[in-house]
């Protein structure tokens, strides 16, 4: 017999029916288990940008470096904008698997504000120029 939940009593899942049958509910156990977790989380981002992992591998691996300090793209673009880490920082820098465009010399990146408008980011590309447009809230 299988057991999904890790605590309480496994008999809490199993509910008889009224045809003899036995069905399996998850909630009872789990939920006492997890107590009360939260659904929603508050972070500062006004918008995010979404960076090609698959671009940014590629590129290391061809020798090519960003922004004054010959840093990966990634590391560049973040000193570049100078924020903080995770959900407290004004915007979120987000790493993608791959978005299947892959140019040769370039990364691919993608502003939330703008879906529609992709981004090549070429290592000859000024990263401050870059951040500050990045970082510019429109309200």
């Amino acid at each position: 017999m299988w057991r999904f939940a890790s605590r309480g009593d496994w008999a809490d899942g199993i509910v008889a029916t009224s045809s003899g049958a036995t069905d399996l509910q998850l909630a009872p156990p789990l939920m006492r288990w997890w107590g009360d977790m939260k659904t929603e989380i508050r972070s500062n981002w006004s918008h995010a940008i979404l960076v090609c992992g698959k671009c940014g591998k590629k590129a290391k691996k061809r020798g090519l470096t960003f922004g004054r300090k010959g840093e990966s793209f990634r590391k560049a673009l973040k000193s570049a904008l100078g924020t903080k880490k995770g959900r407290k920082a004004p915007l979120g820098l987000v790493e993608v698997p791959c978005l299947d465009v892959c140019p040769k010399n370039g990364i691919v990146l993608v502003d939330s504000r703008t879906p529609g408008q992709w981004r090549i980011i070429t290592p000859e590309a000024d990263m401050d120029e870059l951040a500050r447009q990045l970082a510019n809230v429109e309200e």
